[in-house]
């Protein structure tokens, strides 16, 4: 344990010194990677370092596939796409034999959860604008989720989409790990389960981003299922089963029919749910706004 920990500190004090950073809080911070605030020792300019490492030790010393592959993703993707408004925006990185580490505009704000009401309407078309602008560029994101945004307190209705570790070129057919589990399509959840990985596509973009809306509204994940403490692999299977609901008790009344809406879209077969964001925001009424 010692040596894996002295192993993640060692890469971390690397990163920080060849960015020549300050004042470093950790985010989060596993034997396989690092996310940190920090600031530019030269301008004092808050900036976020992800550090991932090609290869970690496990208690028993032995070696491990790392996460690194989905930091050098986000790289490449951001790289393609900086210069893009409410996008993450790249600022340095340092790839090497260790580890992978990006360095990455620092943006304050708080996620989807704490919306206030009287926002969410407006938040509402900036997420479908921010989402259409991506797609229309030509990439997926890959993990859309209500800690994926985050709103300004200053500019509620300036978003930012964060984490493209699981984006992709929509012409690009390789499979990626999935985003997080409960904003899984019923169908990618039984790819999920059968083969691990799935093809992170517009259509699971546009249902990820149904329920994310949904989750804003109730300010709380609305994914329920009838049984607590489920492990990964039984939200998969009872996904697939399509055995959930949307619990949306918690959505004020001026937004319930909004909410149902949505949920009768997200309850519909593939083949017969939106598959552009143009085609989602005409049936929540609001494509006039794109």
């Amino acid at each position: 344990m010692s040596k894996r920990i002295s192993f993640v500190k060692n890469n971390i004090i690397f990163a920080t010194k060849y960015f020549n950073l300050d004042h470093c809080f950790s985010i989060k911070m596993t034997q396989r990677g690092s996310v940190i605030l920090s600031k530019r020792k030269k301008d004092g300019k808050r900036v976020v370092l992800k550090i991932a490492s090609k290869s970690v030790y496990s208690t028993e010393s032995d070696i491990y596939p790392s996460r690194s592959s989905g930091l050098l993703n986000e790289i490449t993707i951001l790289e393609k796409i900086n210069g893009h408004k409410n996008f993450s925006k790249l600022i340095s990185k340092v790839i090497n034999d260790e580890i992978v580490a990006s360095l990455i505009d620092f943006v304050p704000g708080k996620d989807l959860f704490c919306v206030p009401n009287n926002y969410k309407r407006q938040v509402i078309i900036s997420l479908i604008k921010i989402l259409f602008q991506l797609h229309s560029i030509g990439f997926t994101h890959g993990d859309i989720q209500p800690k994926n945004f985050l709103f300004s307190a200053k500019n509620p209705f300036k978003l930012t989409l964060i984490d493209f570790e699981l984006s992709k070129r929509i012409t690009d057919h390789n499979k990626l790990y999935p985003g997080k589990t409960e904003y899984l399509s019923p169908e990618n959840a039984f790819i999920v389960l059968t083969k691990g990985i799935i093809n992170n596509s517009v259509a699971q973009d546009i249902y990820s981003l149904g329920v994310t809306i949904l989750s804003m509204l109730a300010g709380n994940s609305v994914v329920s299922f009838n049984k607590n403490n489920l492990s990964r692999t039984e939200k998969l299977k009872l996904l697939h089963k399509k055995n959930f609901y949307f619990n949306i008790t918690k959505v004020h009344e001026n937004f319930l029919p909004l909410a149902k809406i949505i949920i009768s879209i997200l309850s519909k077969k593939t083949s017969e749910q939106p598959q552009s964001i143009k085609l989602f925001a005409k049936e929540i009424k609001i494509n006039h706004l794109l």
